[in-house]
């Protein structure tokens, strides 16, 4: 069973001067949160040219997320960073947005200018953006659970607070990921902390799409150990999903033939043998859309925009691939074909659902599927 759950893991200058980031990203990570200091950024150039050049060699989208930290000043800081050039090649800015949503609308207004569309995520650090998460989820781009915010609140709220993120994240459809420590996860020299592993499971049972890994270590064998580790836990706790099958959660905020579709393909699945799901998309949102739904297969999923195909390495259960030109029906169940063959996922004679977009392909919005068999 391939792993659903997206592992996001924290990389620093140690990681860089220590030539490790394409350790991380072989051993399975599908996007790198980088953080950023102001007045300690001069290093981070760097780092992102060398994950565009190990993309290449993986020849895998990987998304970069850069997370502002102690910022005092949210919007100023997102008009610095996406202002400077050598930063133009991130997909997503994490921030704590002291105002909530009003404080995206800057945001927006700050990169709309911008030839590149950087996402943002906002990071509910407080009990007060954990009360507005509903507005926050509707107007990001994703939605950020910190341990900083779960320490704020009272211990018996947390865990509630978690599952409430992620259903008011299912219902608008937007990617939820959780930070959670890597360190505690691998055994250094004993025992692994049992709590942590069962706090890792918990991430996959409450529907979170990624899970953010802090404290990486920097020591090779410990990179490879920690990244096994947590994809085993992860897979181990989807299958267990797998078998007590998941809710349906369709919110009304989603597209609503996207969501619609998503509905069919889930009881298609039950009623079929299906490899996999192909999705051609421009601005990813049928793929997100459609993973939001948590169907019981792969999700395969291409854009001819790299920086669609980035962000979507944050979906829940998508796989997702750059191509060079937009993909009509017959060709896109051409090449998920051979990628799901490549991906060990089906073989020659499986079925494949391929859902396909409009004609002139200038919106987003899908509109239909067929059932096609694998050549």
């Amino acid at each position: 069973m391939q792993r659903q759950t997206k592992l996001c893991v924290s990389v620093g200058r140690e990681h860089l001067e220590a030539g490790r980031i394409e350790s991380v990203a072989a051993g399975g990570a599908d996007a790198l949160v980088i953080p950023w200091r102001c007045g300690d950024d001069a290093w981070i150039p760097e780092l992102v040219s060398q994950v565009r050049a190990v993309e290449r060699n993986l020849v895998r989208p990987l998304a970069i997320i850069v997370d502002v930290v102690d910022s005092a000043d949210g919007p100023a800081a997102m008009r610095n960073l996406i202002g400077g050039s050598e930063l133009e090649d991130i997909d997503f800015l994490a921030i704590s947005c002291e105002h909530g949503s009003s404080d995206v609308l800057h945001f927006r207004d700050a990169t709309r200018g911008s030839s590149r569309q950087t996402g943002l995520i906002e990071k509910l650090d407080s009990p007060q953006d954990f009360e507005n998460v509903e507005g926050i989820a509707k107007s990001a781009d994703g939605v950020m659970i910190t341990r900083k915010g779960l320490h704020s609140l009272a211990p018996s709220a947390a865990p509630i607070a978690q599952k409430t993120v992620s259903r008011q994240c299912q219902v608008a459809a937007k990617p939820c990921l959780v930070e959670r420590n890597a360190t505690r996860v691998i055994a250094n020299g004993g025992d692994p902390d049992l709590a942590a592993i069962f706090d890792l499971a918990n991430v996959a049972f409450d529907h979170v799409d990624c899970v953010v890994l802090r404290e990486v270590p920097v020591g090779q064998e410990e990179v490879t150990n920690f990244l096994s580790a947590a994809a085993e836990i992860l897979v181990a706790a989807e299958s267990y999903l797998e078998i007590t099958d998941r809710p349906v959660r369709v919110g009304f905020g989603q597209p609503p033939h996207t969501a619609a579709l998503a509905y069919a393909i889930r009881h298609i699945l039950k009623m079929q043998e299906i490899a996999a799901v192909a999705v051609y998309s421009l601005t990813g949102q049928t793929s997100r859309v459609i993973a939001k739904n948590w169907i019981a297969c792969p999700i395969l999923a291409f854009s001819s925009r790299p920086e669609t195909a980035r962000k979507m390495c944050l979906y829940h259960g998508v796989t997702s691939r750059h191509v060079k030109a937009q993909l009509d029906p017959a060709r896109l169940l051409e090449t998920a074909g051979m990628l799901a063959k490549d991906l060990q996922i089906a073989v020659p004679g499986d079925r494949i659902i391929v859902v396909s977009g409009h004609p002139d392909q200038t919106q987003d919005q899908a509109n239909g599927f067929i059932v096609e068999t694998i050549s």
